[in-house]
């Protein structure tokens, strides 16, 4: 079974023409059984947005799974090949565009309650992608990274592979690591082994319930307005406690007892380096 689909995938490269493009970090997936791990989650009411369509395999998959099936490819070299699939099967939407850039609301709407994204991601972009939905209410996510990555996302503060994706990862999301992938499962093998995670958005109660998250979250999602981490927990603070009625001396002084060196605290949440991201993450854990 993995053979006939790993000659699927280079018949179709061979039908079109064209090597995949490694700069843009086109690698297949061209294994049975990691293809239905990735897509095990996917059941008839989903509507599943597959971010980097390739030729097709996933797209084919996940049309016979899902309700609805949105496949974005930002290399225009696959349509030929996506829009015959999309052909047979009318639940599939072919959009030719950067993933980056679309506006998953504009194709969506606004109910993201049974919407997946499934995706066999460009390891360069896994960041960005990360970023961009970890601000939707989808269902969950689940994606094939780069090994290193995999590891990265689960990482805590005292892990050498701890940055800001482990704290993007695990402040918006319950993380399963699903697998590890050989690289013969993906053609052209990558230099390093890949995964398979799934990223299960929490739910505002968790967040609400938790100080730490929820003061992450609030310096993630206003991390562009460059305003210093000490006046975001500072507001983070007081709308936690709002029950409370906490006063802007009294967060004041509960961010002074946390500890927290002026460095990390006069900077822009974005410009943390790796140290200060751990530092700020577990003195807020120990608060919380």
């Amino acid at each position: 079974m993995d053979n006939l689909l790993k000659s699927l995938v280079v018949k179709r490269l061979e039908q079109l023409r064209i090597e995949p493009n490694q700069n843009l970090g086109q690698h297949f997936l061209v294994d049975e059984q990691s293809l239905n791990l990735l897509t095990q989650s996917v059941s008839p009411n989903t509507t599943v947005i597959e971010i980097g369509a390739g030729v097709g395999q996933i797209t084919q998959l996940l049309a016979k799974k899902a309700k609805k099936v949105f496949a974005i490819e930002i290399d225009r070299r696959y349509k030929p090949i996506l829009s015959g699939i999309a052909g047979q099967h009318p639940n599939i939407e072919i959009i030719i565009a950067d993933a980056l850039k679309v506006n998953f609301e504009d194709i969506i709407g606004k109910d993201f309650k049974d919407v997946q994204i499934i995706a066999n991601l460009p390891y360069h972009i896994t960041e960005p992608v990360l970023h961009k939905i970890a601000k939707l209410p989808i269902k969950c996510s689940s994606l094939v990274v780069g090994k290193r990555l995999a590891d990265a996302v689960q990482a805590d503060e005292s892990n050498p592979d701890f940055g800001q994706l482990s704290l993007l990862a695990r402040t918006f999301f319950n993380v399963e690591l699903i697998a590890t992938l050989e690289k013969s499962k993906i053609l052209p093998p990558p230099r390093t082994e890949s995964a398979i995670i799934r990223l299960i958005p929490k739910k505002e109660t968790e967040l609400k319930s938790n100080a730490r998250d929820y003061l992450l979250r609030k310096l993630f999602l206003t991390s562009k307005q460059g305003t210093f981490v000490k006046n975001v927990l500072k507001e983070g603070l007081i709308e936690f406690h709002s029950g409370k009625l906490l006063t802007q001396n009294q967060a004041r002084e509960i961010i002074k007892n946390m500890g927290i060196p002026s460095t990390v605290l006069e900077k822009p949440f974005q410009q943390l380096n790796n140290s200060e991201l751990a530092i700020l993450s577990s003195a807020l854990r120990l608060y919380s």
